[in-house]
């Protein structure tokens, strides 16, 4: 929020001409304080349901995601000029949450379902009308990114398939086993994003 505040956005966003950096912190970057609020409260609710679930899984969906979003808009949205924002993160996570759900309990699935397809409602939207539904997009200045959105999904579906696959990509309590203290398997879960 302070970034907001102190109106840098413009030098955190990703630009096609711009420079490398901007990769990594246009999540951080915002048009509007709409946009901000949206993007950190959803981020916020998501992120803690996320990390309640396994933290491990939630940092390396939001690394995945964050790495991913900017490529992805290079390469699949050629006119747009500069991006901003954490909303392809959150999208993400909602994935992320979603599959998790959906393959924890077969009796839910069909709400993850519908949950999914509103997303898909709502992308649908975003690129006909060129309108945020969420956000201000008009009093920002900026025009929805779906193709951020579509990334962000496709990191947060991919993190959830391949839940089980690896030690580093399952719970961080699985691994570790009956760990005394929570901060134990903090510790396991940063050594294990290292690996």
């Amino acid at each position: 929020m302070a970034i907001h505040a102190m109106a840098v956005g413009s030098s955190l966003e990703f630009r096609r001409e711009g420079s490398i950096a901007g990769y990594l912190t246009c999540h951080l970057a915002h048009y509007s304080g709409s946009h901000l609020a949206w993007s950190v409260g959803v981020f916020a609710a998501l992120g803690a349901i996320a990390e309640m679930r396994s933290r491990c899984r939630m940092i390396g969906c939001v690394v995945a995601a964050s790495i991913v979003i900017p490529l992805a808009v290079e390469a699949f949205s050629p006119s747009l000029e500069r991006y901003r924002g954490m909303s392809g993160i959150d999208t993400a996570l909602f994935m992320l949450i979603a599959i998790d759900l959906a393959k924890e309990n077969r009796r839910i699935a069909w709400a993850s379902g519908i949950l999914m397809a509103g997303l898909a409602g709502k992308l649908v939207f975003e690129q006909w009308t060129h309108a945020a539904v969420f956000a201000d997009s008009s009093g920002g200045g900026f025009v929805p990114a779906p193709v951020a959105h579509l990334a962000g999904a496709a990191a947060g579906v991919v993190w959830a398939l391949m839940a089980g696959r690896g030690p580093a990509l399952h719970n961080c309590n699985d691994i570790v086993g009956q760990v005394s203290q929570p901060r134990d398997a903090d510790i396991e879960c940063k050594r294990l994003l290292e690996d």
